[in-house]
């Protein structure tokens, strides 16, 4: 240990609040547009507080909590779910913290940002993991947390190492920035050539209704209050939420034969095409690796001519912005079956599809190549900061 420098546990320089879990801690009922700030583990990122969707309480409901109210200063820390998520309270903020939360208020001996610096770290994260356990669901104890051990060095010196962070994390913070950026022209680069690739017609091109290209239909609702029908199932079962960016990968659920037979769903053969039609999940695309059933948020596309449905992926991809605007639906932007049976597509003859799908996939591959890239340089920053850190809480950055 550096001399000047203590080894301590958080209890000995810190002090911790729960929230009110009593008869006075407000339900969604008693939420209100504006007002005192009631913040959860959700409203926790990037070490602030983020008021994007943030619930208020009133002045009366907040009087009435006997405690979990935090100040300027003080940092709040997940115990459960999010584990170790954190924010530090910045300068004029009040208000109250979810159950799921403590408040850490540290003492004259310690510094906020320092101990910020400390959540951050992988030494925090080690003693997370140690007293957390192994279970599926760790949960931590505000008395867990005080056991966790910090080097404490003299509080100039805590402000030292801070300033030093500070400067450092923000140098990498627009180099991360930059990176980010980067990864997105990438991907904006592969949509403009799919863009000029797809509307570069030529002799035999037609455009036609995707409704008359192929079969088109949306799955099913079987009961699933049966458990027989799921339990003991081989048949795959997607979601909406399980598509991805190209083919599908094993799903979280099966179904037996009896139970699809049941539903008013279909098995579509592998090869087809799943569209998502509901919300944030419409026009979210797979081709199926297996054949496959689906709920009534997909709907499922089989060929009747000769088509490369990798083809009309990216077809739709291409116009993607324009069929999003024909959406229904105020709180949920919905695409009805009818809405994706009309979609026109400038469609080629079969070995011109087969040749457009052969440029992009070379082209994708260059660009995947390209984002891969930049995602090392991501891992390698992160490395950078907990190596700062590291170095800070044994003393050698001062």
């Amino acid at each position: 240990m550096k001399e000047g420098w203590e080894e301590k546990k958080l209890g000995e320089v810190c002090t911790f609040e729960n929230g009110d879990r009593g008869k006075n801690y407000p339900s969604r009922s008693k939420f209100v547009k504006a007002g005192i700030p009631f913040v959860n583990t959700g409203h926790l990122e990037n070490k602030k507080i983020q008021f994007k969707e943030m619930n208020f309480i009133s002045k009366e409901t907040y009087d009435l909590i006997s405690r979990g109210k935090f100040i300027e200063g003080d940092l709040l820390f997940c115990l459960r779910g999010s584990l170790g998520k954190f924010a530090l309270v910045e300068t004029g903020m009040t208000g109250a913290i979810a159950s799921s939360l403590v408040i850490v208020r540290p003492s004259r001996d310690i510094s906020s940002d320092y101990l910020s610096y400390f959540f951050g770290s992988s030494m925090c994260e080690k003693m997370i993991g140690q007293f957390a356990g192994g279970a599926a669901q760790p949960n931590l104890g505000a008395k867990d947390l005080m056991k966790f051990q910090i080097p404490i060095p003299p509080i100039s010196e805590q402000k030292e190492i801070v300033a030093l962070l500070d400067e450092a994390f923000a140098a990498i913070d627009t180099a991360k920035a930059n990176i980010e950026k980067n990864i997105e022209n990438a991907n904006e680069l592969f949509q403009s050539r799919l863009n000029e690739i797809i509307s570069r017609k030529g002799e035999g091109w037609e455009e036609k209704r995707l409704g008359d290209l192929s079969y088109i239909k949306s799955g099913g609702t079987p009961l699933r209050s049966k458990k027989e029908y799921w339990n003991d199932g081989n048949i795959p079962w997607y979601s909406s939420g399980e598509l991805n960016d190209l083919y599908t990968s094993k799903p979280n659920r099966f179904i037996t034969k009896e139970g699809l037979e049941n539903s008013n769903a279909k098995l579509f053969s592998k090869g087809s095409l799943l569209i998502g039609m509901y919300d944030t999940a419409a026009l979210k695309m797979s081709i199926a690796d297996r054949d496959a059933s689906f709920n009534q948020a997909i709907a499922g596309v089989e060929p009747i001519d000769d088509l490369n449905l990798i083809f009309v992926l990216n077809s739709i991809n291409a116009i993607k912005p324009k069929i999003l605007k024909e959406r229904r639906g105020v709180r949920q932007k919905n695409l009805s079956l009818k809405k994706i049976k009309d979609i026109n597509i400038d469609i080629p003859p079969i070995e011109v599809q087969n040749n457009i799908v052969c440029d992009l996939e070379i082209f994708q591959e260059h660009i995947d190549n390209i984002i891969h890239g930049y995602h090392h340089k991501l891992s390698n920053i992160k490395e950078l900061k907990q190596s700062l850190l590291q170095k800070a809480f044994a003393g050698e950055l001062t």
